[in-house]
């Protein structure tokens, strides 16, 4: 029997068992372990087309886990919800990401068309006012393309927020001026005043 391996000899191990493992990793595209391609793509054209739609697939089946995070909610209560929550592979801000997109294209409070934008992208859409999300329509913002960086923006310009009360003018320099000149005027005319009563 083979002496138990510790430390650094296990280490090894380990890492020998992974490498051996991924010399494995073609097979999974061949449909071992991943589904196998319909067809083989061989142009750009071909390959855009198959990793558009693979996407497009990806970002439906977020929404749905989105869906099915918010039915659980409602239905196994507050203890089993987050009983099954620990068995998640993501923890709770996809959870919440993947669950306020879903919310959001379901309610209409973003278009159905912005699924392939991505999850993470509805997300932050769904954080917007109705002023802001008004204002990235405006822009032409709310299409599948679009960049979340292009959403901070707008949102860091201040576009669709309400406008500030604007302050009074301030007081010209020379209104103070002659403000402070009628001041003294009057102050002397006052002492004119006591000087002319003392010598009557």
């Amino acid at each position: 029997m083979a002496p138990k391996r510790t430390g650094l000899g296990a280490r090894r191990g380990a890492i020998a068992t992974a490498l051996a493992v991924s010399d494995d990793a073609p097979a999974a595209l061949s449909g071992e372990v991943l589904p196998a391609l319909n067809a083989e793509p061989s142009t750009a054209v071909e390959y855009a087309d198959a990793i558009r739609g693979e996407w497009l697939s990806a970002q439906q089946s977020f929404m749905r886990i989105g869906a099915m995070l918010e039915r659980a909610k409602q239905s196994l209560g507050s203890d089993g919800y987050l009983d099954l929550c620990s068995t998640l592979p993501f923890g709770k801000a996809v959870r919440s990401q993947l669950m306020t997109s879903y919310r959001a294209i379901q309610s209409r409070k973003v278009p159905d068309f912005m699924v392939p934008a991505g999850y993470t992208t509805i997300h932050l859409l769904a954080s917007l006012s109705d002023a802001e999300l008004s204002a990235a329509a405006d822009a032409g913002l709310l299409r599948p393309d679009v960049k979340r960086a292009e959403i901070r923006a707008l949102r860091a310009s201040g576009f669709g927020r309400p406008n500030r009360t604007p302050s009074p003018a301030p007081q010209t320099d020379r209104r103070a001026e002659l403000e402070a000149r009628r001041a003294r005027l009057m102050a002397e005319l006052a002492e004119v005043e006591r000087e002319l009563a003392a010598l009557t």
